[in-house]
Parts: structure tokens; C-alpha cells; sequence
């Protein structure tokens, strides 16, 4: 499956270059879109009302979702009429807020009605709704219902989903996403959009499109569990991971990054890195439980030891390299699956994963190594980026760069 053209907008602003600089350089933004009056006074633990004279949340998420799609149609150059379906997916769409009687379903329909795709497909399946949002566009090109979908995910914070996450309890009392730290105590949310174009092989063939990567396999699962709290022992996660690395024909030993869930809450925090280390086993170089950094991480060999970018020194690690945008972006919702796809392409572009911001104190279940203190390098073409959504919607993309690292580009 062909990824032909990429586009997002996210509070780090909208352009690729651009918000790929901000993220390797550790740079955090507060969740709310440059220049948007916005629904609620930010994604953290306050809130309130709107900007008087404001538009209202159907109109704002249909004008950022046509902005963004648009975007990534023209960064692939295919015109909308030339898509067959649009996919988008949303966590509730803005029905929790708007008077007007409006639904994940009617938001996509009047987003395709604007930019004249005549087919659509609506998904809701809370924070994985992003990345279904992909799979099911991969699935209907894959059984040759269309040759072309248009797939991304959107969603705006609005006073209802604030008010919801607040009495759940999941939101940072520090105002700190900390993904993976001991410390770690809560998100916060944002602003985004993210599409997608996805092409059969031989339809991006056919005109000639550039192709910026494949997505390889995709896999998804349901814990079961319970409304809103995962699995703590990443079962579900787990049979996500290896339905994609299988539908893929990949091993874990394959992979080469991660771009993590990664929400900072305690008990996300602990299923994800759970999943992480019954698929790609423990460390071969510690002690399973020795935390990998802080004072009583193990002895090292400091010649053989890495160097991290802030020139701090942590024991070797096998396995890909893990990363994750929240503390930049704010944890999306809906849109997030999608915005973290891009985020892994560019990262297998670049061979690089940029650093986890705020994150000090890895904590010792994660088996992998974190890109903390500045952006870290790492070889290989294939990645997975991974959702867990409330209601245990668990899904991962299996992703390839098309072609060589970005400095070999440049040098060709």
C-alpha cells in the first residue's frame, strides 16, 4: 500500500519541515492550534468558555479537516475527484458540544461534500481512531473497493471532551506529559489533523506519484476490558503488534523505531511498555527489572556505554528505538493515530527519532530505549506506530520509507 502525499496540522503549526525541525529540536507547544480562539481556554486542567463570536465545533473541525486533507492532496499532487473514498475518523466528532444534530457520520460527509469526493466512511474508535482510520482505507484498497482513499483523523478540544477527561481523572496536575517517566502523572489534549493519501501500487504507478512509503500491515485488536481502562498487562496490544508485523511478512527484529502511544498516564504507560517487552523480550545487556537510567541503573562499561546528545551516558540497548509526540502535539484524540503515522515516516526518512521532552526518569518496564536528551539516530527502513484507545481499541501500523535515509537523498 502506497503513501503518496502527507498532511497536518498541529500546534506545533502545519508545514512538514517545519513541525519535523520543532520536534527533533524538543520542542513542546500547549495543544491549542496557532491563532485558534478554540472552545475551552486550553487543553490542560482549566477550561471555559469560547471566544465570543466564535465559530461553533461543527464548523471549525469541517474547516481544519478540508485545510488539512487539502494539504495532503496537494503534497501528493492528486486531485480530490481522482480519490474514491474518504476515511476520517474522529472521537465523537463535535456532537458532544453543538446543538445542531451532528455525528462522527455528518461531519465526514459535509468534509467530502467540500472537497468533492463523492464516497465516505466514517470511524470512531476513540484515540485509535486515526490509525483505523488508515487500516480501513488500506483494507478497502487491499479488496479492490477503491484505488485511492484519502485517510486521516481529526479532532478539536472542546468543553464536553475536556469536562469528560477531567472527571476521568487523566489529565497532568503538573502540566507535564511525561511519557514512560516514574513520574508521570497524567496528558494533556490539543488541537490536530492528519491525512493521508494511500494508493494501490498500481494506481500510484499509473501517474507517476512519488511515493514517500508503504504501509506494509496493519493489525488491531480489543482488550475487553472495561470503558476506558486498558489491559495493564498489554495482551491486546500485544495481538495488535503481531497481526501487523505478520500481515507485513516482518520480525521483530525488523523494526528499527517505535512511535509510541505513550500519554503519560500511569496505567497506559504500563500496558505499552508491557506490550513492548513481551514482543521484543528483554534486555539482553541488564538485569530485566534494573531501571536503564537514574541513580541505580547498573554498572557500565563507559567505553563501550553510548553517548546520549546531552552528554549523559546510558548501559547499550537492544531493540528499536521508542518515541512519542504527546508532549509536543498534546494527546489528539481522534487525530492522533494519523499525526503519529506521519510522525514515523518522517522519522524513517530522517533515520532519526526525536527526543521525548520532560522525561528524566524512564521507567524500568520499558525494556526499550527512549530517545531522552535530544534526537536519536538510529538504521533501518521499517517502523510501527502504535494506538490504545478507550474501550480497548488497540492498533498498529507497519510502516516503510520508500527510499534511502534523507542525508542520502541530498547527496545523490
Amino acid at each position: 500500500m502506497c503513501i503518496t502525499g502527507m498532511g497536518w496540522t498541529t500546534a506545533l503549526g502545519d508545514g512538514l519541515d517545519q513541525v519535523w525541525r520543532q520536534l527533533t529540536s524538543g520542542r513542546t507547544a500547549d495543544g491549542r492550534l496557532p491563532g485558534d480562539p478554540g472552545e475551552a481556554d486550553g487543553p490542560g486542567a482549566s477550561g471555559g468558555p469560547g471566544a465570543p463570536g466564535s465559530p461553533g465545533p461543527s464548523r471549525r473541525q469541517i474547516s481544519l479537516a478540508v485545510t488539512t486533507a487539502d494539504a495532503a492532496l496537494r503534497d501528493a499532487g492528486c486531485p480530490a475527484g481522482d480519490v474514491g473514498v474518504l476515511v476520517l475518523g474522529s472521537s465523537l466528532g463535535p456532537h458532544l458540544d453543538d446543538a445542531a444534530d451532528t455525528s462522527p457520520h455528518t461531519l465526514t460527509a459535509a468534509v467530502a461534500e467540500r472537497l468533492g469526493i463523492t464516497r465516505s466512511a466514517s470511524v470512531s474508535t476513540a484515540c485509535s481512531s486515526g490509525a483505523d482510520a488508515l487500516l480501513t482505507g488500506a483494507a478497502l484498497i487491499s479488496t479492490g473497493e477503491a484505488d485511492r482513499c484519502l485517510c486521516g483523523g481529526i479532532d478539536l478540544l472542546t468543553e464536553g471532551k475536556l469536562l469528560g477527561h477531567r472527571a476521568l481523572g487523566t489529565l497532568s496536575p503538573t502540566g507535564t506529559v511525561r511519557p514512560f517517566d516514574t513520574g508521570r502523572d497524567g496528558t494533556l489534549f490539543g488541537d490536530g489533523a492528519g491525512f493521508l493519501l494511500l494508493e494501490s501500487r498500481a494506481a500510484a504507478t499509473a501517474r507517476g506519484a512519488r511515493v514517500l512509503g508503504t504501509l506494509r500491515g496493519w493489525g488491531a485488536s480489543n482488550d475487553g476490558t472495561g470503558p476506558t481502562a486498558p489491559d495493564e498487562t498489554g495482551a491486546g496490544a500485544v495481538l495488535a503488534v503481531r497481526r501487523a508485523l505478520a500481515r507485513g511478512r516482518a520480525e521483530p527484529g525488523d523494526i528499527a523505531v517505535v512511535n509510541a502511544h505513550g500519554t503519560g498516564t500511569r496505567a497506559n504507560d504500563t500496558a505499552e511498555a508491557s506490550c513492548y517487552r513481551t514482543v521484543f523480550g528483554p534486555p539482553a545487556d541488564a538485569a530485566p527489572d534494573a531501571p536503564h537510567t537514574g541513580p541505580d541503573a547498573p554498572p557500565e562499561d563507559p567505553a563501550t556505554a553510548p553517548e546520549d546528545p546531552d552528554g549523559t551516558r546510558t548501559a547499550p540497548r537492544p531493540g528499536p528505538v521508542v518515541f512519542a509526540t504527546k508532549p509536543a502535539f498534546g494527546h489528539t484524540l481522534g487525530a492522533t493515530g494519523a499525526l503519529e503515522a506521519i510522525a514515523l515516516l518522517l522519522a524513517l526518512r530522517h533515520r532519526t527519532a526525536p527526543p521525548v521532552p520532560g522525561t528524566r526518569d524512564v521507567m524500568p518496564e520499558l525494556t526499550l530505549p527512549l530517545a531522552t536528551g535530544g534526537p536519536r539516530p538510529f538504521t533501518g527502513s521499517l517502523g510501527i506506530s502504535v494506538t490504545l484507545g478507550f474501550g480497548g481499541f488497540n492498533t498498529c501500523l507497519l510502516l516503510e520509507h520508500a527510499g534511502p535515509p534523507e542525508d542520502e537523498e541530498d547527496a545523490a
